[in-house]
Parts: C-alpha cells; structure tokens; sequence
C-alpha cells in the first residue's frame, strides 16, 4: 500500500506564488520566473533569468520598488539566503544590508 503525500514542494510553491500575487506582481518579473521554484531558485543565484519566450531578466536592472517587492516574496518563503549569492549581493548593493 502506498500512501500519496497531501502536497508535494511543487504544490506548495504554486500555492504560495498564488496567495503572494499582489507581490509577484509589484515586482514586474516575468511569470516564467515563478512557474518552478528551481528557475526561481537559480535567478537568485545567478541574478539572470529567463527563456526566450519572455526574454530574460537581470536582477540588477530591476528598479528598488520591484527589489523590495522580491525581497518581500523571498523573506516570506526562503529561510537561508546566503545560498543565493546574486540576491544577497544585489541587496548589500542597493541598500547595504544583508537581510
């Protein structure tokens, strides 16, 4: 007998994409980005995003309400940070804070 997990991390992360669209939105990212939490997950790494059927997306181009829209989305759902160097980098940059 095998029993089915009641939400999988995928599931999650569309849930909590959905609830948070206000956010998602005021960042001005494109929704491609959002779509798997691994894409996400390597735009805060790399702070380069995208595929050619958005066009791509570079994290220091953004303007600082749309940073702060995404800094607001990732304090929400990500708990260590530091892995993702171009996010932390990004923000030290910006603002000069780390968190």
């Amino acid at each position: 007998m095998s029993f089915r997990r009641t939400a999988n991390t995928h599931d999650r992360w569309l849930r909590y994409c959905n609830q948070m669209e206000p956010v998602v939105a005021a960042t001005g990212l494109p929704a491609a980005l959002f779509r798997r939490m691994r894409v996400f997950e390597e735009f805060l790494e790399r702070g380069i995003g995208g595929d050619g059927e958005e066009g791509h997306t570079e994290l220091s181009q953004i303007p600082d309400s749309a940073f702060l829209a995404l800094e607001e989305f990732v304090n929400g759902y990500f708990d260590f940070q530091s892995g993702y160097p171009a996010f932390s980098q990004e923000r030290f940059r910006r603002f000069r804070r780390h968190g």
